[in-house]
C-alpha cells in the first residue's frame, strides 16, 4: 500500500510525504529542515531515506526549508524550468540539487511514475502531480484558482487525492484581508474555495476516487469543520469515500 502523510499543510508551510515499497519522496518543503527531520523521525525515517523532493511551485510556503537542506544533503529537487528561477532566487543553495523538467511532462522518479500538469496559480511554472505507486495512483492538487478540465481528466481514476480546500467564500469576504488580497485569492490564479473543491471532488469520486485529503486550509478564512462539511455535502451521494482533513502540523499517515 502507498502511504500519504502531510508533514504540514496551510499558509504557514506545506510538505507531503509519499511512501511506497520502502521508497519515500517529499512533495514540497515549506517547513524548516529541523521540523522536517523531526516529522520524519516520528515515522522512523530521516532525510537520508528520501529519494527526491518534488516542488509544485516557488512560493515560500512550499520551499522555505530547501536552502538549509541543500547545504547539508544531496537529495535531488525536481521542479519545472520556470519555477527553478524563483527557487534559486529564494534558496540559492538549492541550485546544486535542482533537476528541471518541462511542465506537462511525465517521467520516472526512483520507481514512482510522475505526471505533471500546469496549474492556474500566480507562480511561474506551477504544477500539480499524479504519482503512480506500485498499486495505486495518488493525486496532489493544491494551489490553483480553478480546476481546468485537463487537470480533472488527468486525475481521473486516482485512488486518493490531496486536494486544496483553501477558503470559505463568506468567511473570506467578511474577514480582515485587504480587498486586493481577497481578489487575488478569489481569482482564477488564486486558491480553491470549499465549494469549488467540492465540485472537483464530486467529479473525481464519480470516476473512482475514494480517498480525499483536504489540504492547504487557510487559518484565517476557513476551518476544518467548514471544509469537512463542504466535502461531505458534495460527496453525500457517493458510497465508500473517506475524507480526511489535514492540519497545519503533521497529520497521521494514511494508507491507500
Amino acid at each position: 500500500m502507498a502511504r500519504v502523510c502531510t508533514l504540514a499543510s496551510g499558509s504557514s508551510g506545506n510538505s507531503i510525504l509519499l511512501s511506497d515499497c520502502g521508497r519515500h519522496i517529499l512533495i514540497d518543503m515549506g517547513i524548516s529542515l529541523k521540523k522536517t527531520s523531526s516529522a520524519l523521525a516520528q515515522l522512523g525515517l530521516s532525510v537520508s531515506d528520501l529519494s527526491a523532493i518534488l516542488i509544485t511551485h516557488s512560493h515560500s510556503d512550499h520551499i522555505s526549508g530547501l536552502n538549509t537542506l541543500c547545504k547539508k544533503w544531496s537529495v535531488p529537487v525536481l521542479c519545472t524550468k520556470q519555477a527553478a528561477m524563483g527557487i534559486i532566487s529564494s534558496c540559492p543553495e538549492a541550485k546544486r540539487n535542482l533537476l528541471v523538467f518541462e511542465a506537462g511532462s511525465t517521467f520516472n522518479l526512483k520507481g514512482f511514475g510522475v505526471a505533471s500538469f500546469p496549474t492556474p496559480h500566480d507562480s511561474d511554472g506551477s504544477v500539480c502531480y499524479r504519482i503512480s505507486c506500485s498499486c495505486v495512483d495518488i493525486g496532489i492538487m493544491t494551489d490553483l484558482g480553478c480546476v481546468p478540465p485537463n487537470i480533472l481528466e488527468g486525475m481521473e481514476g486516482v485512488r486518493a487525492i490531496v486536494i486544496e480546500f483553501n477558503h470559505d467564500v463568506n468567511r473570506l469576504a467578511m474577514g480582515p484581508y485587504p480587498y486586493h488580497l481577497k481578489q487575488r485569492i478569489l481569482s482564477d490564479r488564486g486558491h480553491l474555495s470549499n465549494e469549488a473543491a467540492g465540485d472537483a471532488a464530486l467529479w473525481l469520486a464519480q470516476r473512482g476516487t475514494s480517498g480525499f485529503i483536504l489540504a492547504h486550509l487557510s487559518k484565517e478564512n476557513n476551518t476544518p469543520q467548514l471544509a469537512y462539511a463542504a466535502a461531505t455535502t458534495a460527496l453525500r451521494d457517493i458510497d465508500g469515500v473517506k475524507i480526511f482533513v489535514s492540519s497545519p502540523e503533521m497529520s497521521a499517515p494514511i494508507e491507500f
